[in-house]
């Protein structure tokens, strides 16, 4: 059965859908923010970078790598 205007209220619960994620994202991405902020250590700065963008993205692992003047691996995060 079709019924007027349904397609209509699917398109809209897929837009409110869509903007609720996108909210979530913002939200979680302005707290990383706000956590990579408090700190005025690098080591800290950078190991909450990539917990957050674990967090942001749902990866099971991710790193940093900082290189010296030479081009080579400095440190590993």
């Amino acid at each position: 059965m079709f019924v007027a205007g349904e397609g209509r209220l699917n398109g809209i619960d897929e837009l409110r859908r869509r903007n609720e994620a996108l909210q979530q994202r913002i939200s979680r991405l302005t707290a990383a923010i706000l956590r990579i902020n408090a700190s005025l250590n690098v080591d800290t700065v950078l190991q909450e970078i990539v917990h957050s963008a674990r967090a942001l993205t749902g990866a099971r692992y991710g790193f940093i790598m900082t290189m010296d003047d030479r081009g080579r691996l400095r440190e590993l995060v």
